[in-house]
Parts: C-alpha cells; structure tokens; sequence
C-alpha cells in the first residue's frame, strides 16, 4: 500500500526531497537529482525482503545471501519485481513503453525476465575481471557503511568472494544466452561506453532497433558534458588484498 500512496503523492513527495537530498549519491558521487529514476533493486527492496540488497545490509554472509536472492529467485521476488515495474510505468505516465534496468543481477534472471518480456532487450557490459571486482568491492563498502546491519568484512575476506560470485553470473548469463534472439542482446566493452559514450549510445540504440535515438540525443549530450568533470572515487585495497586478487585472476 506504501507504494501505492507514495505514487499517488509523487508531485508533493518531489518537492520536498528537493530541499533536503544531497546533489550526489552516497554511494559514489554521481550528481542526482529527485527526478532520477529509482534503481530497481532499491524500490523492490521496499516491497520484499528478497533482493540482492539482503547481501548488502549482511555483508558478512554475502555468499548466502547471494545465492539466495540473485542466483535464485523466490515466488515472492517475480511477482514485486512485476509491480514495481507497473509501479514505474504508472510514474513514468502515460504512453510510456520502456523501462530500463541497470543491475547485474539480471545476469542471472535472463529467463524470468523474458518469460514475461519476450521483447525485453539486453545490453552485456564487458568490463576488465579486475576493475570489476574492485569496483564491487568499493561499491560493498560503501553500502556497508551506508545500510548495512552489520560491519563489513576485511578487504582480503571480500576479494576472495567476489570473484566467485562474478563467476557464477557470468556462468548463468551463459546458460542463458541461447534464450535471447541476436537482435534483443547486444555486448558492449566498458572501455568504449567511456572513450565513445555517444556512439556507444547509438550503436544500442540501432542494433537493438529500439527507434527514437534523434530524440533523446540531445539529452545524452548534455549528461556526457556533465560527466566530463565527475572524477571517479580511487579505489585502494591493501596490499594483501592486492595480492590476493592477484592470485585469484591468474591464469
């Protein structure tokens, strides 16, 4: 019902976030406003306690909360996952028909998405095995400190799990694959998405034939030259953990 009212009042609620939010998120200095779209994940989290946010708000059991919630799915989790996204589209109001997620966590829901989307659209980001994980590792402290319930655990402790749990999506995704026709997926190098982010852009848009890219090329202009002075937070590890992710990614 929460979600319901919060929808119904979504003019009012708006306004007064407006005076009170940070400009950044916490969670990594990206400017934001109160009419940034919610991440999926967060808003479904508000509706059942089966989302991969358990791992973040336990950071000391991560790996079973991880199994449990993104390598798995609950009864419980489809069907939120469902309204949150007709929660959305009602936001997003009237003639809206895309709604589009950024979670790597669909890694693993390849087949529940399109058992309910069968047009639905995936967008692979190849990032380097290394700057991932300690991305995830920067991301997981953050969040610890930020809802966690309980203290993170040690960088070396989180650099041997991390590994595995970006294995197994990749592992899923793969099982997955032969489910999504050539034209709905299409892979992309991180690097490219940051050296060419308006190609990049347009080369999605064209291959997944989603239509519309003259329009909402203006406003991807204007967020690329706002991103150009952003300067992402340095991501340190001791030189244990260092060394220990070292160890994991050989060959």
């Amino acid at each position: 019902m929460a979600a319901q009212v919060a929808l119904l009042l979504r003019l009012l609620i708006r306004s007064l976030i407006s005076d009170w939010m940070k400009a950044v998120r916490l969670i990594n200095e990206i400017p934001c406003s109160e009419n940034d779209p919610q991440e999926d994940e967060v808003g479904i989290t508000r509706l059942t306690k089966d989302t991969q946010m358990a791992a973040m708000a336990f950071p000391q059991v991560f790996p079973f909360h991880f199994r449990r919630v993104v390598m798995r799915w609950t009864a419980a989790h489809e069907q939120q996952c469902l309204r949150f996204t007709r929660l959305t589209r009602f936001d997003d109001g009237a003639g809206s028909s895309r709604l589009l997620i950024k979670n790597s966590a669909q890694m693993a829901r390849v087949s529940m998405v399109l058992s309910h989307f069968l047009r639905a659209r995936f967008v692979l980001l190849h990032r380097k095995a290394e700057d991932s994980i300690r991305s995830l590792v920067h991301v997981k402290q953050r969040l610890a400190e930020l809802v966690g319930l309980q203290p993170a655990p040690d960088l070396c402790t989180q650099v041997d799990q991390l590994p595995v749990a970006r294995w197994q999506l990749i592992n899923a995704f793969e099982v997955s694959r032969p489910l999504s026709p050539a034209d709905q997926l299409l892979e992309v190098d991180c690097n490219d998405s940051v050296a060419m982010p308006l190609e990049t852009v347009q080369r999605i848009y064209d291959h997944l034939c989603l239509g519309g890219s003259y329009e909402v090329r203006g406003p991807i202009q204007k967020l690329i030259s706002q991103a150009r002075s952003y300067t992402a937070d340095s991501v340190q590890l001791t030189a244990e953990a260092q060394r220990r992710l070292q160890e994991l990614l050989a060959p």
